[in-house]
């Protein structure tokens, strides 16, 4: 067991001890660790960093499966049930990408969001995906927040939800789903 960490490392810490139990190596340039996931079964991490690279781990030897480049800084990672998909948010453009974790190319894009993206979660059947967006007002701008319900791993959209006037001033952050995942949360 590893018991240190260095800048350049991911640690993988044990719950139940104060030890390390491994630690991931993406190398000197690849920026600070924006989003991390774990496969439901654990044999995966996917991680996405500052050099706007995404990185998908075998976790049991700590070696880097696949390094997939300019896929912009990836703010959030949230794995589907199924343990084959992931969806991925970017910093830059608010759009949602979901992943084919055997594949890792082409991932599908989902539009809708006219704000940055704030929170995205999966359904325990790992049939929709909710993202929530917190909206925005300026001088020139004015985006209310907004609710995206979506298939999984298709992407297709369910629903889209515009919140009101009154939610203004107040950004929507998270979503979470109920253990069923039959109802969600804002």
């Amino acid at each position: 067991q590893q018991t240190g960490t260095d800048a350049q490392g991911n640690p993988i810490w044990s719950a139940n001890q104060t030890q390390m139990a491994r630690q991931l190596r993406p190398g000197r340039r690849s920026g600070i660790v924006r989003s991390l996931a774990f496969s439901p079964d654990g044999r995966f991490l996917v991680t996405g960093h500052g050099d706007k690279k995404l990185r998908v781990w075998n976790t049991r030897t700590g070696v880097a499966l696949r390094t997939i480049a300019n896929v912009g800084t990836v703010m959030k990672t949230v794995f589907g049930n199924d343990g084959r998909s992931f969806v991925t948010v970017n910093e830059q453009d608010s759009r949602l990408r979901i992943w084919n974790l055997r594949t890792l190319n082409s991932p599908t894009l989902l539009a809708g969001h006219k704000s940055q993206v704030c929170g995205v979660n999966v359904n325990s059947a790992g049939d929709r995906l909710v993202s929530v967006s917190a909206g925005r007002a300026s001088s020139d701008e004015f985006q209310l927040p907004e609710l995206i319900e979506s298939e999984m791993p298709s992407g297709k959209l369910v629903r889209t939800v515009l919140f009101g006037h009154d939610v203004i001033g107040k950004p929507i952050c998270c979503v979470a789903f109920d253990p069923d995942g039959t109802a969600f949360v804002t």
